[in-house]
């Protein structure tokens, strides 16, 4: 991607092989994202894919293979960065939940997207055995160890779709005018089940402003609720434990795990199995 000569560039931040930059321009500022690892470029593919779908995002100005230049939220573009009062309006979280909701159709209409993986992959014997020796022995252990194939073909059997994975107040946008509200920042977009987005959705707001999204996105296959609430605390931890120190947002999976709450999820799923 070729700067004018004028173009000034300070680096905001660069991590794991992708660096974002604020470029200042005689009439704007911009926002360059470079990812330097072929895996990274998905978010590309990403931005592509929702511009298709008409999906509100950060307008892209241009893009190569390897860059995105988008407006600058901090600028006086038509978007923002979102505050903690847009998470409880209730018209803001409405437009919220119709955005994930078509992210989900978009997903399930595009078909398999080479790059993108599935956090559900980290369950495995392996992975397990991670927790076991990070943690120590936790309640339903033998459970898990046994019924993992079964559980894992549960989950293969649960409709895929494009998952977000990454709902934050720090990775939204809102508009200055009107009440849109939805994500950026795409680098954790995979393949998963959609009521996994929408527990990270609805556990990081507010009462009853999640209640208020569940409603606004409508019906969910009961299946993938029971089979989240046997999962989603180990996939956290099993990340959380790969890495040198412990991460404090993997607390809550942990007191989940520890007090038993995760074996007695494993235990109804499996229950619902046999009853059939």
């Amino acid at each position: 991607m070729e700067l004018p000569q004028d173009a000034e560039l300070e680096l905001i931040r660069e991590k794991e092989g992708v660096a974002v930059c604020r470029v200042r321009l005689p009439e704007q500022t911009c926002i360059l994202k470079y990812f330097s690892r072929d895996e990274d470029c998905r978010e590309i593919t990403v931005y592509q894919l929702l511009g298709f779908a008409g999906l509100p995002s950060i307008p892209l100005l241009m893009y190569t293979k390897r860059s995105l230049l988008m407006e600058d939220l901090g600028a006086e573009g038509r978007f923002r960065l979102a505050e903690e009062t847009d998470l409880r309006d209730p018209e803001r979280i409405r437009f919220l939940a119709r955005w994930y909701r078509a992210l989900h159709r978009a997903g399930r209409e595009a078909g398999a997207l080479p790059g993108f993986g599935r956090e559900t992959d980290a369950l495995t014997p392996e992975g397990l055995e991670l927790l076991r020796k990070r943690l120590g022995p936790y309640p339903g252990q033998e459970l898990m160890e046994t019924e993992l194939h079964r559980i894992r073909e549960r989950i293969g059997a649960l409709e895929e779709t494009l998952v977000y994975n990454d709902f934050a107040l720090e990775n939204l946008a809102a508009s200055r005018k009107g009440k849109a509200l939805f994500p950026f920042d795409y680098n954790r977009m995979g393949w998963g089940y959609s009521y996994g987005d929408l527990r990270n959705v609805t556990v990081s707001l507010p009462e009853p402003m999640g209640r208020l999204f569940l409603e606004a996105y409508g019906p969910v296959n009961p299946e993938e609720i029971l089979v989240d609430r046997a999962i989603a605390p180990l996939t956290a931890l099993i990340q959380a434990c790969g890495q040198a120190q412990f991460p404090r947002w993997a607390e809550e999976s942990r007191r989940e795990l520890m007090d038993g709450r995760v074996r007695d999820a494993w235990q109804r799923l499996t229950e619902a199995e046999e009853m059939g």
